[in-house]
């Protein structure tokens, strides 16, 4: 999590001085990786128990470092998961879930 947080310090310092229009920032922690990852062609990688895991936990962190920083947060989860082929991607109707929560999110917003 403290590569989100170093990319995310980037982002506000660029809405800070660099942007001629202020814009809102939204973080989204991603859904925790599922069994899929067991016979995927990734699973090596991210080593299944380690990564099920860190992934599980990222949306503690990521909640966190939304409210330390007062930008907008979104747990992925609680809207989709990912795909049983991998179990780190995402397939077509959990990209379009998450789509449609981000869009309700920034309808909400406004």
């Amino acid at each position: 999590a403290w590569e989100m947080e170093r990319f995310l310090q980037k982002v506000l310092l660029h809405r800070q001085y660099s942007s001629p229009t202020q814009y809102d920032v939204l973080l989204i922690s991603p859904p925790p990786l599922n069994e899929g990852l067991l016979t995927g062609w990734l699973g090596d990688v991210f080593e299944y128990e380690v990564g099920m895991k860190k992934s599980t936990a990222l949306k503690k962190w990521y909640r966190e470092i939304a409210e330390r920083y007062n930008i907008g947060f979104l747990d992925a989860g609680l809207y989709c998961q990912t795909s049983k082929l991998d179990g780190i991607h995402l397939d077509d109707a959990n990209q379009r879930k998450l789509g449609e929560a981000v869009a309700e999110y920034i309808r909400n917003r406004r």
